[in-house]
């Protein structure tokens, strides 16, 4: 079963207590379901469920109705509060369709209008932004990358799984890549340990942006190395930010930019555009200090900090930053490649 969040929709959602449904009650729920797939068609005889959840996630009982010929529904004798949200969902062409948007309500009646989509294997989508953030082991020069990617489906339909392989998306690693981990919009690494060549989805992608994050690891790979990066999709934009430790980069298709400080701490900026499908994005790294050689690297082995690059804005970057632990098993995967070397 495949549900879509539709968060981003301009709705309108009653806050309540205790089941939906109740005599005396005066809350309202009306709206319309509407196809956007070459307009705004109205979506006649189709279910609308709505369901009570309460702050810590609880469910309460569950209305149902069914919308008439004008694609309009309407959910009546609403007890209303503030201690619980209001989820409307609808299954259009095997896709799960739902929005919930907490509020502060005082009036007894709301407007919502949930957007759904024609389905379609075909659909092509884009990489608007791609982010790859590179840290550096101090002690081990051990490489974690973290690549952060802003997918478009900028079509009015939802990309579904092709029936050859069951995925919406496809995401290489670079050969020689150790113990991955998807951090959102991919499907969970089942056996990180395993070698694995990429990373999938196999859910649907509605129209608009969906983030994804990812990190892997690589072990030393010398004082002269490249990392390769093969992109699945065409990609406006790439950045890349290699923690400063004394080491030189560049890239074809890549023009070096002034240094990007974070958290105390600098990074080397590479960034390209206009990138096609199939082609890839190589960073060329020379002058890379030995382990335990002087330069700027992390304050603990047993703590990885990832910069993660956000949304280039005009005139500037927005920079987020986020420290996850790295797991002993990635550490001790990284022992055996350099024993086995």
């Amino acid at each position: 079963m495949f549900r879509i969040a539709l968060l981003s929709a301009v709705v309108f959602v009653l806050t309540l207590f205790g089941a939906p449904g109740v005599v005396g009650a005066e809350g309202i729920i009306e709206g319309a379901i509407v196809n956007k797939t070459g307009g705004e068609t109205p979506v006649g005889g189709q279910e609308v469920e709505l369901k009570a959840v309460d702050q810590d996630g609880s469910t309460g009982s569950t209305l149902v109705a069914r919308t008439d010929d004008s694609g309009k529904f309407r959910f009546a004798n609403l007890v209303t509060a503030n201690n619980s949200t209001y989820v409307l969902s609808t299954r259009f062409q095997e896709i799960d369709y739902q929005t919930s948007v907490r509020s502060e309500v005082t009036e007894s009646v709301g407007k919502v209008d949930l957007a759904v989509y024609d389905s379609a294997s075909d659909v092509g989508v884009q990489v608007d932004l791609s982010h790859l953030v590179v840290e550096v082991d101090p002690a081990t020069r051990d490489l974690t990358v973290l690549e952060v990617a802003i997918i478009q489906n900028s079509t009015d339909k939802t990309l579904v799984p092709k029936v050859r392989n069951g995925q919406t998306l496809w995401f290489p690693l670079p050969k020689g890549a150790l113990h991955p981990e998807v951090t959102e919009g991919l499907d969970k690494v089942a056996d990180p340990g395993k070698d694995v060549d990429g990373l999938a989805y196999t859910g649907p992608v509605p129209p608009g942006k969906r983030q994804i994050v990812y990190a892997y690891m690589l072990a030393n790979p010398g004082s002269s190395f490249d990392i390769a990066k093969a992109l699945a999709y065409p990609t406006r934009k790439v950045n890349v930010l290699m923690a400063d430790v004394g080491q030189r980069i560049d890239g074809p298709k890549l023009s070096s930019q002034q240094p990007v400080d974070i958290k105390d701490r600098s990074y080397l900026f590479l960034t390209g555009e206009s990138f096609e499908a199939g082609q890839s994005v190589q960073v060329n790294v020379s002058n890379f200090p030995p382990p335990g050689s002087t330069g700027q690297g992390l304050s603990s082995m047993n703590e990885i900090r990832w910069a993660v690059l956000g949304v280039m804005l005009a005139g500037g970057l927005a920079l987020v930053v986020a420290y996850p632990r790295v797991r002993a098993s990635r550490q001790a995967a990284l022992r055996r490649a350099r024993t086995s070397h």
